[in-house]
């Protein structure tokens, strides 16, 4: 953009002159300057349309951001809600895996008391006559 503080002087005729009415010359530059002058102007909106444009863009690109973000952050909250669902049931499983051990532990202590009791019984049974 060029020169846009500077100013531009447009001579106009004043009211107390003794002319009434522009020379050729006077008028030709007169419209020029008006010419010049509406150029920048249509140069300078262009440039704020721009300006402008590329601001919405930016503006779109941060409300894409910004639920981009909000996504991520739901998404945080229900990762954090899945590991406490894991974390209870990794102890739910712990104490399952306890009362196993509990129940298998007795199971073996039985086991062998249960077999010698079948073995004596059935040691007996040959021995006694039937009833």
């Amino acid at each position: 953009m060029a020169d846009v503080n500077q100013a531009t002087v447009i001579l106009a005729p004043s009211v107390g002159d003794s002319e009434d009415t522009l020379s050729s010359q006077e008028a030709d530059q007169f419209r020029q300057t008006i010419a010049n002058l509406l150029l920048r102007v249509d140069h300078e909106a262009e440039q704020l349309r721009n300006k402008t444009a590329d601001l919405l863009t930016q503006v779109g690109e941060l409300d894409e951001v910004n639920q981009s973000k909000q996504v991520l952050e739901a998404l945080v909250v229900q990762l954090r809600e899945a590991n406490q669902h894991l974390v209870l049931a990794t102890f739910g499983a712990q104490d399952l895996q306890a009362k196993a051990d509990s129940a298998n532990h007795r199971q073996e202590e039985f086991y062998p008391c249960w077999r010698m009791n079948c073995a004596i019984r059935w040691r007996l049974s040959s021995w006694l006559p039937p009833c």
